[in-house]
Parts: structure tokens; C-alpha cells; sequence
């Protein structure tokens, strides 16, 4: 009687299934450090330690002339083992600069959105990602919104990204340096389309920040939000890294 209840109660607890999705987005300053130097492998030790299985990366050079004339992501990919992909927003220095992604999973389908732009201001693109994540298909935007005071290109862009949503029919999580505060109307505006838990997480600058201004959001009921926090260096980025884990529970 005991075996079979034990093994009937095995049988309940099976069902329910703990799966866990570890994401991170990091604005990497386009490789440079707080000293001046272009240096991938500080950044890549970074990601290494918190092992996630998606990147968002903004402020991503590719073959830049500032940048040593390399390609910034695939140097962080071939350091960490995830598979890379780069976006541009724009030509820069004798290349490119823009956003990127870092995955442990395999690439459906990929997508480069351009974004509001005004004469004078730099373009800025939205990447959207389909990937084949353990027992799921998920979508991920990452993106890099406009940084001046001013709010309305910024604000525009918020209205962008919500009418990509709208047209995405996978779980979908947003990664960005959204370059605002919680309280700012931009911010009010992304959250209440997607679900922020954690607005006291200051990210900037790094290493004693005193803002939030890189987010990472979803826009699905079936990921719980379960740890957030920020990783704070003195040597990367002017941006702190933040990752954020997330749980699912499946019917086996």
C-alpha cells in the first residue's frame, strides 16, 4: 500500500516539471572598458559567469575602426560557445554598429526591424529572434532606443516595439537599453503591454549605479519572472549587465 502510494504521488509530482530560462542583456559599450581598451574577453567572462542561455547585446561594433577591425559578437561568441548573430542599425567607422544576440539554442528565424528615426539622430533597429528553446518556441526583441533627454524619437520607438508585439505569436521577451527610467512615460507605455517585476534594479552607470535604464520584459503568462538581478563590474561596461530567470511549468 505504501509503494503504491509512493509511487502514485511520484507520478503527480512528475507531471509538473520545473523549467528554467536564465536570459541577460548588456549594453557592451561596443567592446570598449572603463579603461579605455578594447578587450572582448572581460565582457566575455561576464556572460561565462552568469551562464545564460540568451544575450541582448547593444552598442555592438562590427569591423569598426575604433574597435580593433573585428567582429565584437563573434569574438564573444567564440569565447562563451553560444551561437551569434549581429544586426545593424548603421555604418560606423569604416563598419558597423548596432545590436546582437547570443543563444545556447538554435536560430528559426530572424528579423531586423528599423525603428523611428528623425534627421541628426542616430537610427536605431529592433532585432527580433525566434528561437527553438528545450520544449518551447520563443521570440525575443533585442534593441538599443534612443538616448536623449528629449524623449519623443524614444517615444516613437516604445510605439514601434508594440506593434511588432502585437504581430508575434510566441512567448516574447524584450532585452534592451531602453535608455529611460520606470517612471518616465515611455516606460509606462512598454510596461503596459509587457510585464515588468523588478523597477528598483539600477543598471547606470556601472560600477555605482544610480538609474535603471536596461531592461529586461516579457510578454507571455507562461514564463514566471523568479530572480532578477544586476552584475555590477568595475572593468566592463559603462552599463551594468542584468539577468533575469524565469520558470515554467509543463504538463509531462
Amino acid at each position: 500500500m505504501k509503494n503504491t502510494l509512493l509511487i502514485f504521488l511520484l507520478s503527480v509530482v512528475s507531471l509538473f516539471a520545473q523549467e528554467r530560462l536564465k536570459l541577460m542583456t548588456f549594453n557592451i559599450y561596443h567592446g570598449e572598458t572603463l579603461d579605455g581598451e578594447i578587450n572582448t574577453e572581460i565582457f566575455a567572462e561576464i556572460i561565462k559567469r552568469e551562464n545564460p542561455d540568451v544575450v541582448g547585446l547593444q552598442e555592438v561594433d562590427f569591423y569598426t575602426n575604433r574597435s580593433g577591425n573585428i567582429d565584437i559578437v563573434l569574438e564573444l561568441a567564440r569565447r562563451t560557445g553560444m551561437v551569434p548573430l549581429f544586426a545593424r542599425a548603421m555604418e560606423y567607422g569604416g563598419g558597423e554598429y548596432g545590436v546582437a544576440i547570443l543563444s545556447r539554442y538554435s536560430i528559426i528565424k530572424s528579423t531586423i526591424h528599423k525603428l523611428k528615426e528623425l534627421e541628426g539622430y542616430e537610427p536605431r533597429v529592433a532585432l527580433e529572434v525566434i528561437l527553438s528553446v528545450k520544449n518551447d518556441t520563443l521570440s525575443f526583441l533585442i534593441t538599443h532606443l534612443d538616448y536623449h533627454q528629449n524623449d519623443s524619437l524614444r517615444f516613437l520607438q516604445i510605439n514601434d516595439l508594440i506593434e511588432i508585439a502585437k504581430n508575434i505569436k510566441y512567448p516574447l521577451f524584450l532585452l534592451g537599453d531602453l535608455n529611460d527610467t520606470p517612471e518616465s512615460r515611455a516606460i509606462k507605455l512598454i510596461t503596459s503591454v509587457f510585464d515588468m517585476d523588478y523597477p528598483n534594479l539600477l543598471s547606470f552607470p556601472c560600477p555605482h549605479p544610480e538609474r535603471k535604464i536596461d531592461y529586461i520584459l516579457k510578454r507571455t503568462k507562461k514564463w514566471k519572472l523568479v530572480r532578477e538581478r544586476v552584475i555590477k563590474s568595475d572593468k566592463a561596461s559603462d552599463h551594468c549587465a542584468v539577468s533575469a530567470e524565469f520558470e515554467k511549468i509543463i504538463m509531462k
